[in-house]
């Protein structure tokens, strides 16, 4: 294995986390289930509120910055990879 190789691989790696990571907790929330329960509980009908309404100042704006992020380290990652050199470890 090279030490070009081993750059892409860990550079593969930090690219599926960071998918993960966005795919896990930057997506925007499902709709809430609405039963008569929930909607007869005044605690959990001011969650859901403070939800979404954080997620609709906040949400795009995050997504949004993490797709630079993510856009910054693919660039980046393969700038620094290819400019590794070419020799056995």
């Amino acid at each position: 294995m090279t030490i070009r190789q081993l750059a892409m691989i860990l550079l593969a790696i930090i690219i599926v986390v960071e998918l993960a990571y966005y795919m896990h907790y930057l997506k925007a929330p499902a709709e809430p289930k609405l039963t008569m329960e929930v909607l007869n509980n005044e605690a959990k009908m001011q969650q859901i509120f403070e939800r979404e309404l954080n997620d609709w100042q906040y949400g795009e704006e995050r997504r949004t910055r993490f797709l630079y992020i993510l856009g910054a380290t693919i660039i980046g990652g393969f700038i620094l990879a290819s400019l590794m050199p070419n020799r056995k470890l």
